[in-house]
């Protein structure tokens, strides 16, 4: 009956420790999914929040272009307005500045450059008279220096020479008188040489004295003339800044000829166009008045017969008077012939008079167009020549230029050779130079003098045009000469006529004023034509000139928004990169949280794991505390039974419950050690954290042999404690190992007797020692893995104890 019982509460207790172990892992697995489901809500509530960023960043860029672009439309669009109005404005007033600026710069450049370039030529002539005397002086004190030096120094020599005679004759001398005197004199000599000696020291203090005197005259006169010559090279040095400063004058004078040149060259062209509608003018004029000549040829022979039956007619008259004078011939029929002949004679003037009212309308037209035509020439010619002239003058200009910087960079070549062997050459220096100055104003005069001789034979060329232009004059003016003779003649003959001649002249000299009323009208349309097309082409060049001003404008235009757009892609750029090391950092806090708390909950649950283990432990320690005291008790009942079986016989009901009772002690002992070797292997994973609590609760799993001896140890030790619970599988596995042990072991505790029992007892305690030293081992070193208790299943020796230790 307390068998039935132990076996119920046993049964009891294991079916509690088991309910235990499985809601023990249900709730760490359901803490797992819980902690699980919690990362992955917050990981999904990251990345929304991490897409709403990103849109809210989107939309924020949106908003943010579409301002910039209202701005950049508006920036522009009032730009463009006050553009359009400064450029309407600009160009007016810069079209009539640019006209009168030019004109006034090429007068004031020309000008300029003219003073300057004589300002040039006077600044190097007085340079070079300046250098002159400095040259001569320099050269006077050096021949007056190098005299005093070759005189001293032939002194010195001199006086060296005598003193090295006088050495000599002494060495010469005294071996002899020492010979002489070496007997005599012996004492006599120390004071001898001593007074050589003397004399020779005060010899050579005396020539060093000379010669330092001499060096120290000598260096004062070389620091005298080094002062001179650094003085001049500060002057030249100054005079050379000052070269350099007209350089770039003349640089910023070349730069403005260039800008006039281009200039030029644009009323080049246009004068050229000019000057091919002038030729074709030319020729409708050269055929003008080849017509012309043809006509006054008529009209001069038509003039001569004229001039011929008028002075027949005059004659005539002159013989009537005569006649009527001398013959007295009846009055009536000297008036009748009279009257026809002053009819005849009226009728013959008025057709005169129409024919020479009708050539001199012809001729003064002639004469009216021919003037015109040769005032028109000569003014061509003129302008022709002056052209002529300015472009000779321009090409002779840019020659002499061409030839100054020529000069300019030769002589700047030749310094540079001059002051890189300034030390060794520089009075060498100072005459090439000079000579070089005065050649090339030899060459400067030389180029004055081809200027000079070239103008003055353009102006001789002129002079002979316009002594062709007045002879060309004079010719066509002769026909007019003519004709004044003939109304010279016409006076005296026809003194009556004179009112209507003047009233026919002042009728004529209005239809001339009117003629040339026309003639100016027609050119000065023509001049407006003229200018009209040159208007047009301006503001053709106006119209190009404002298209590239405005194509610049939109090209810095283009380059700022680039530049600007740069600096936004920069700026989001730094943005994203702050804010992608913002949501990194964010990240990291996040996880860190998620850690700290992940692991604040497994500390708390293995506090709570270790707890409930513990109280656990302790129950089931209390439990087997109890049972070892049964287990005790039933020992010495089966003592007593054994000793009563020795007396008497055993039955087999008896053994068959002796039997069952050691299969339920076997199959307790082996979960005390499949939990032992749990605890063990839990130890072996986690030995950092709990190595001190598993010291402290040192749980002895060693088994031992039931017997009274142990009764006491056991009642004493205190109950251990284990930390760490095992898995269900391998509890499991272990107890269905263990079923089979215990049925596989029944028979053999059947056979065993009293003596077996007590050397498996001897063998277990052996055994328990020697796995105790193996725990204490592993513990010690923390690095070796545990055996599997597949391992241990299958190892012989294992067995061997199971079936000694359970033997009775």
């Amino acid at each position: 009956h307390v068998i039935y019982v132990l076996n119920t509460k046993n049964d009891e207790h294991e079916a509690s420790i088991q309910a235990l172990k499985e809601a023990h892992q249900e709730e760490i697995q359901r803490i797992l999914a819980e902690t699980r489901e919690t990362i992955l809500q917050y990981e999904c509530k990251v990345g929304e929040e991490q897409e709403l960023r990103k849109h809210i960043k989107t939309l924020e860029d949106t908003l943010e272009q579409h301002k910039r672009l209202t701005e950049e439309a508006l920036a522009e669009f009032t730009m463009c307005n006050k553009q359009v109005e400064e450029r309407e404005l600009g160009t007016e007033a810069k079209h009539a500045e640019r006209i009168i600026t030019l004109s006034k710069e090429m007068i004031d450049m020309k000008k300029d450059f003219e003073n300057k370039l004589q300002h040039f030529y006077q600044e190097s002539e007085s340079l070079v008279n300046k250098c002159k005397p400095f040259r001569q002086e320099k050269l006077d004190k050096k021949e007056i220096i190098d005299e005093k030096c070759s005189v001293e120094l032939h002194a010195l020599i001199n006086e060296m020479e005598i003193l090295k005679k006088e050495n000599q004759k002494i060495t010469e001398e005294y071996p002899q008188k020492a010979n002489k005197l070496q007997a005599s004199y012996k004492k006599e000599k120390e004071p001898l040489k001593k007074a050589m000696q003397q004399s020779v020291a005060d010899t050579q203090k005396q020539c060093q004295q000379r010669e330092t005197k001499q060096k120290k005259s000598s260096e004062t006169q070389e620091a005298t003339l080094l002062w001179q010559m650094k003085k001049l090279e500060a002057d030249l040095e100054v005079k050379g800044q000052n070269i350099n400063e007209l350089k770039k004058h003349s640089q910023k004078l070349k730069e403005r000829l260039q800008d006039l040149e281009i200039q030029l060259k644009e009323s080049q062209r246009e004068t050229l166009e000019s000057k091919n509608t002038m030729k074709n003018l030319e020729e409708e004029l050269n055929s003008a008045k080849e017509r012309l000549m043809l006509q006054e040829n008529e009209i001069l022979s038509k003039a001569g017969k004229m001039l011929i039956n008028v002075i027949v007619n005059y004659f005539l008259l002159l013989v009537v008077h005569i006649v009527n004078s001398q013959v007295t011939y009846p009055i009536e029929a000297t008036a009748i012939e009279i009257e026809d002949i002053k009819q005849q004679h009226k009728e013959e003037l008025h057709k005169i008079k129409c024919q020479s009212a009708e050539e001199k309308m012809r001729l003064k037209e002639q004469l009216v167009k021919g003037l015109e035509d040769l005032v028109k020439k000569h003014s061509m010619e003129i302008k022709s020549a002056q052209t002529s002239m300015e472009a000779e003058r321009k090409t002779l200009q840019k020659e002499f230029q061409v030839q100054l910087e020529e000069l300019k960079k030769n002589s700047e070549n030749e310094i540079n050779q001059l002051e890189k062997e300034k030390e060794a050459l520089k009075r060498k220096l100072q005459d090439s130079s000079f000579e070089v100055i005065t050649v090339r104003l030899l060459k400067v005069a030389q180029l004055k003098q081809t200027l000079d001789q070239q103008a003055n034979n353009l102006k001789d060329s002129l002079k002979e045009q316009i002594l062709q232009s007045s002879k060309e004059k004079e010719k066509l003016l002769q026909p007019y000469i003519y004709l004044s003779c003939l109304q010279v003649a016409e006076e005296h003959l026809k003194k009556k006529y004179d009112d209507s001649i003047k009233i026919q002249h002042q009728s004529h000299r209005l239809e001339i004023q009117a003629l040339e009323e026309k003639a100016k009208k027609a050119l000065q349309v023509e001049l407006e034509q003229i200018q009209k097309d040159q208007a047009a082409l301006i503001e053709t060049l106006r119209m190009e000139l404002s298209e590239q001003h405005t194509s610049c404008t939109s090209h810095k235009k283009q380059m700022e928004e680039l530049q600007l757009e740069l600096k936004n892609v920069r700026a989001l750029k730094k943005q994203q990169a702050k804010l992608n090391h913002f949501e990194y950092h964010f990240d990291r806090l996040l996880e860190e949280d998620f850690k700290v708390e992940h692991k604040k909950e497994l500390n708390i649950l293995k506090q709570d794991h270790r707890k409930e283990i513990q109280s656990m432990v302790s129950d089931f320690s209390s439990a087997q505390a109890h049972l070892q005291a049964k287990i005790v008790s039933l020992e010495t009942e089966l003592k007593e039974l054994e000793e009563k079986q020795r007396k008497q016989e055993s039955r087999p009901e008896d053994m068959h419950l002796i039997g069952c009772l050691q299969n339920k002690l076997s199959e307790r002992e082996e979960i005390i050690k499949q939990l032992t070797e749990g605890r063990k292997f839990q130890h072996v994973l986690l030995p950092s954290t709990e190595s001190h609590r598993n010291r402290s609760f040192s749980f002895n799993p060693n088994p031992r042999c039931l017997t009274p001896s142990m009764k006491q140890k056991k009642l004493n030790e205190v109950p251990s404690r284990v930390v760490s619970v095992p898995n269900l599988a391998s509890y499991a596995k272990n107890l269905l190992s263990c079923d089979l042990r215990s049925k596989r072991s029944a028979p053999s505790i059947a056979k065993s007797t009293s003596l077996d029992q007590s050397a498996g007892c001897i063998r277990a305690s052996y055994q328990s020692t020697q796995s105790s030293d193996m725990s204490h081992a592993a513990r010690t070193q923390g690095n070796e893995a545990p055996k599997s208790k597949d391992d241990q299943k299958q190892d012989p020796r294992h067995q061997e104890w199971f079936t000694k230790y359970f033997s009775f």
